[in-house]
């Protein structure tokens, strides 16, 4: 998924040492979007793993930018957290706009939702889990998304299911908090089913999804899509091109 916007904010990288004994290297970036929102402008929260990563990406502060990156939930201690994974970047020559987040998937998980009073009254939030339909599904690391839905009518209207397969708009929203960033994804429309153009569908149950038929699957979504004037088409089946989502096992967290 392509984000576009101006680099606001690069974080100082941090590094570890993994439960397994790995190193590890990690960097925050914030982007804003160039949504058309003056007043109220979407903020990116994205991060790069990897030094080698890292240099490769060179995202600098004050650079209008499109990066290519993939959405990773994971769930600890019952808890869902996002995180989404920068993987490519290429410097725009001018600011190009945004376009709209619409995933298509299977809800996996239903939260239980939450409320309270806020200083302008009372307030509700659900979460939900959607597996995204990108090509990865079937394999060990799938692209989840852990989108929050604010409001009881709202919720109502939704009437997200576990189980059932949803086509969603997704408001991206970072905000800090202390020093550091945090990432927030707010579900504003979904409609039942897969809309046609949104998804890479798994093939049938009498022809299982591998490894080879999700890369014809990429490869031919990515043919379809058209390319912005001065953008860099994003390359398939390359090395340096897909993240490795081997990292996922060996995070601090």
């Amino acid at each position: 998924m392509d984000f576009s916007g101006k680099i606001i904010e690069v974080c100082q990288p941090v590094s570890g040492t993994s439960a397994s004994g790995n190193l590890w290297k990690r960097q925050d970036y914030v982007m804003q979007l160039n949504d058309g929102n003056m007043q109220y402008p979407s903020l990116l929260v994205c991060s790069a793993l990897g030094e080698e990563r890292i240099n490769a990406l060179n995202i600098e502060k004050g650079k209008e930018m499109t990066i290519s990156a993939d959405f990773s939930a994971r769930e600890n201690g019952g808890r869902w957290f996002n995180d989404i994974r920068a993987w490519k970047a290429v410097e725009n020559p001018t600011a190009i706009q945004q376009t709209p987040v619409v995933v298509a998937g299977k809800i996996i998980a239903v939260l239980d939702p939450t409320s309270g009073t806020s200083a302008r009254g009372e307030w509700k939030r659900q979460d939900f889990v959607l597996e995204i339909y990108d090509g990865k599904q079937g394999s060990q690391y799938p692209s989840r998304v852990v989108m929050t839905v604010w409001g009881a009518d709202k919720i109502q209207q939704m009437n997200f299911q576990e189980g059932k397969e949803y086509t969603v708009n997704l408001d991206v929203r970072g905000r800090e908090y202390q020093g550091r960033w945090y990432i927030d994804i707010r579900a504003w429309k979904a409609v039942g089913g897969i809309t046609e153009g949104t998804a890479i569908l798994p093939q049938s149950a009498a022809a299982p999804l591998t490894a080879n038929t999700m890369q014809t699957n990429v490869s031919q979504a990515a043919a379809n899509q058209p390319i912005a004037p001065g953008a860099t088409p994003t390359p398939i089946n390359n090395e340096s091109s897909q993240p490795p989502f081997e990292e996922d096992s060996d995070l601090p967290f």
